[in-house]
Order: C-alpha cells, then sequence, then structure tokens
C-alpha cells in the first residue's frame, strides 16, 4: 500500500479496524460523534473568540498603518509637487534671466565690433594720410636732390665747356661786347 491510501484509511477507520488490517477503501464516516467534527467546530470557535481581539485590533493597526503610510505618500507628493512647481518656476525664471544676458551680451559684442571696427578705420585712414604725407614729402626730397644734383651736373657740364670754346681771348672779347650792351665804357 502506498502512504497516501493509508492516510486516508487511517482518517476514516476506528481502532478495531485498523488492528484487523482490512481495507475498506475511502468512504464517508456519517457518524459526527466519531469524526470529531463537533469539536474541531467546536475547537475553531474557541480559537477564533480568543483570537478574535487580537486579530481584530492587528488588522486595524495595520489599517490604520496603510492609512498613515499613504496620507505620508499623499503629504510627500503633493510636497514634491509643490518643490516641483517651484522648481520649474526657477527654471522659467533662469533661463528667461539667461536670455536676457545673452541678448545683453550679443548687443554689447555687436557695439565694441563695430567701435573696434570704426576705430580700425580710422586708425587706417590716419596711417594711410600720414603714410601718402611721408612719401609726398620723400618724393619732394627725391626730386629736390634730383633737381639738385641735375643743376649740379649741367653748371659742370656747361663749365667744362665753356673752358673747352671759350679760350682767354675769346673770353675778353665776350665780356666786353656784354660790357658795351650794358652800356658802360670801360
Amino acid at each position: 500500500m502506498d502512504i497516501i491510501s493509508t492516510l486516508f484509511l487511517f482518517s476514516n477507520s476506528t481502532g478495531a479496524e485498523l488492528a484487523s488490517s482490512s481495507p475498506k477503501g475511502f468512504g464517508f464516516n456519517s457518524n459526527i460523534l466519531e469524526a470529531n467534527v463537533i469539536n474541531i467546530v467546536i475547537l475553531g470557535s474557541g480559537v477564533f473568540y480568543l483570537l478574535r481581539d487580537g486579530i481584530v485590533n492587528s488588522l486595524e493597526d495595520r489599517e490604520k498603518e496603510i492609512i498613515r503610510i499613504l496620507e505620508d505618500a499623499e503629504t510627500r507628493v503633493k510636497q514634491a509637487s509643490l518643490r516641483l512647481a517651484e522648481a520649474e518656476k526657477q527654471l522659467n525664471e533662469t533661463n528667461l534671466v539667461i536670455q536676457q544676458l545673452d541678448e545683453q551680451a550679443k548687443a554689447t559684442a555687436t557695439k565694441y565690433t563695430n567701435e573696434i571696427l570704426t576705430a580700425g578705420k580710422i586708425e587706417m585712414r590716419k596711417i594711410g594720410a600720414v603714410g601718402r604725407l611721408r612719401i609726398e614729402r620723400a618724393d619732394l626730397q627725391c626730386r629736390k636732390e634730383i633737381r639738385e644734383h641735375l643743376s649740379l651736373l649741367a653748371v659742370q657740364r656747361a663749365s667744362n665747356s665753356f673752358k673747352h670754346y671759350f679760350d682767354p681771348e675769346l673770353q675778353s672779347k665776350l665780356i666786353d661786347h656784354n660790357i658795351s650792351q650794358l652800356g658802360g665804357n670801360l
């Protein structure tokens, strides 16, 4: 016999039947006193009656704890929502300030860029004017030096030419002729 059928047999048999060890099989014992149904009902009722207050108190405590936890959770959710709203407000304000600072920075950068470009153009004009003035002065100086040099060369050539073409007697005649034209006698 296997263990399960032995247990069923044992639960449904009396002591005499077990001693005879003739299995009757599985069946329902209709004798209430032999089946101990009354004892089980009395024992269950007594346990329920004795433990009812503890179980009820435990369940009430558990219910109160759950309600407190839920209320705490709701309070935390409300506080978190308020903090979130405040943080979003601060974020929006910060974004607005950042946008204003960005616009001011762009305006300032544009202003300084324009000022630098204008100052650079003015400086370039000054440098150009100074450069042109220096070039003109250098040109005038070069022209002056070239004229002086050419004049000196012309005088030297003329002097050399006169020395070769005019002998002392011719020079004397030329001088006398020029004096006579001036109207004087010597």
